[in-house]
């Protein structure tokens, strides 16, 4: 099958990806591509139905995402997730505009009518360039039958510092400084207790000769099997679409997530990439690892994740552990088969997608694992689920979609569940409102029971005012025989961007429940840059 892939690549093939998320201020995207033939300042053309409406520039590529730079867009459009970003290959792809006569363009504006060209300097160019956000939250609650209180406070960073003093180097953080309090006793390591959490810090190198290094706490989004490491990874191209790499370092304390030594680990990999997204397409990673736990081997698997492209109407994703004794395992000795999630997307038609799939979930027999959970119990529990689902659009902004699954444990299995949702996108005056109710069952051994789910998303003053609001409700017995139909919770958040880089927002929550009536209230201030 590689083979065929390699033959069938063609060089002049354009690339092709969704957008699946865009920033607060519309000039940050990214899409669901990440793709070695892509690199830094390379600009794609973003369509709609077919039709230009803007220019965007690549700042970062990783394993399954890019993110780009918005250069410009036509006036009044928003771009969206679900837009399609194009980008051309081979001679004239990165051409000069033709000669536009007396009008001079205003620095920084790409017109849409011509070849893409880059900025003179894209912002991937830019040295030091630091983007982030610090956004300050808290929560208080109080429930109605013991009077009792419960309040969480909390400041989160995420940011980075890309092209440090102009060199390939980037430095990115992820984390926050937390403290609860309550009316009664808490296990939280934040109890009564100021406690900072660091999640990333992670200073790394990619550039486009191909050589990649991360130091510090970081994911190693090629095997997200591995977790969060404390270490170092490095990777380098060693042919056409061929990558190899390794990771090692240390997991943090599976309770504090606090630097620790108890757990070491190492991993080798290899990332094949061959073919053109959308059309004839494999990208996969392979890879080994193994740990220790209290200088002892501990776990050894093997870890593979993959993304293949059958054409345009068949995209397939899938990963996969199969875990082996080294030496670490109380009852499982033989190689088992821990990990695994696999699906495929249909797009059949523009209107109508299928989807499928299964997962695999098995506790790992370690003796890190067992030190967690005090024992071998947990083994039991495991899983298979098998599901199927599809979406379609029905026109006037409507979007049905739906799910059915199954799930084998303890050797048999349970009742299928369903949920079935529609939703709507724009309304008379607000094109970026969102609507959307969901309706699915629930099992329960006196008989199924039914519950609901209804949201929207209300934007105004051009996003910089919106109001969430959500209910949920469910159909069944309660605290009595006899099946009614109940509001479990009902809540709203307003959010105000009341100046360009400073958002405030404030949320209500009230539960119904007849043994858990409460009431939340949460604020938060963020500033962006």
């Amino acid at each position: 099958m590689l083979a065929v892939l390699s033959l069938a690549q063609d060089p002049v093939e354009p690339l092709e990806g969704r957008i699946i998320a865009v920033s607060g201020d519309r000039l940050d995207i990214a899409i669901d591509m990440g793709s070695s033939l892509l690199k830094a300042d390379q600009v794609g053309l973003v369509k709609r139905d077919g039709i230009a409406i803007g220019v965007a520039a690549v700042t970062w590529v990783d394993l399954g995402l890019t993110r780009m730079r918005v250069l410009s867009r036509n006036e009044g459009v928003r771009l969206m997730p679900g837009d399609l970003v194009v980008f051309e290959r081979g001679e004239g792809a990165r051409a000069d505009f033709p000669s536009t006569g007396s009008k001079a363009w205003p620095e920084g504006f790409v017109p849409l009518l011509g070849p893409a060209k880059p900025l003179a300097k894209a912002p991937a160019e830019e040295a030091n360039a630091f983007h982030g956000f610090l956004r300050g939250f808290h929560l208080y609650q109080r429930a109605d039958r013991d009077r009792s209180w419960y309040t969480a406070s909390r400041s989160d960073s995420q940011g980075s510092i890309t092209r440090l003093g102009g060199t390939p180097w980037s430095l990115s953080w992820s984390g926050n400084v937390s403290y609860r309090d309550a009316s009664s006793f808490s296990t939280s390591d934040d109890f009564r207790e100021v406690r900072p959490h660091v999640y990333r810090l992670t200073l790394s190198r990619k550039a486009v000769d191909g050589f990649l290094v991360r130091l510090g706490r970081f994911f190693p989004s090629e095997l997200p099997g591995l977790g969060y490491v404390d270490g170092g990874q490095a990777e380098l191209p060693v042919g056409r679409g061929v990558r190899v790499g390794a990771v090692l370092g240390a997991r943090p304390d599976r309770v504090t997530q606090d630097p620790s030594g108890k757990e070491l680990l190492g991993s080798a990999y290899v990332t094949l990439e061959r073919g053109a997204p959308r059309v004839l397409y494999y990208n996969g990673t392979l890879g080994l690892l193994a740990t220790t736990f209290r200088s002892k081997a501990d776990e050894l698997a093997l870890v593979h994740a993959m993304r293949a492209d059958l054409g345009s109407k068949l995209s397939l994703q899938g990963s996969y552990q199969v875990d082996f004794d080294a030496g670490g395992a109380a009852e499982h000795h033989e190689p088992r088969l821990t990990r695994a999630n696999f699906s495929a997307d249909a797009p059949v038609t523009g209107q109508v997608s299928l989807r499928a799939g299964a997962d695999r979930y098995e506790p790992v027999d370690a003796a890190a694992e067992r030190e967690l959970a005090r024992g071998t119990d947990y083994l039991s529990n495991t899983y298979w689920r098998y599901w199927v689902g599809g979406a379609q659009s029905l026109g006037w902004g409507l979007t049905l979609d739906e799910e059915l699954s199954f799930t084998r444990t303890q050797h048999r299995f349970t009742p299928g569940n369903w949920r079935v949702g529609v939703s709507r996108r724009g309304l008379a005056g607000l094109p970026d409102a969102y609507l959307n109710a969901t309706a699915y069952n629930l099992y329960h051994p006196l008989g199924t029971e039914y519950g609901s789910t209804l949201a929207a998303f209300l934007p105004f003053l051009e996003g910089r005012f919106s109001v969430n609001a959500n209910a949920s409700l469910r159909y069944g017995r309660g605290s009595g025989p006899e099946r009614t139909l109940h509001l479990n919770d009902a809540g709203a958040q307003a959010r105000w961007k009341f100046l360009k880089a400073w958002t405030a927002d404030l949320g209500i929550t009230r539960t119904f429940l007849a043994q858990s009536r409460s009431f939340v209230l949460t604020s938060g201030l963020t500033y962006a840059w």
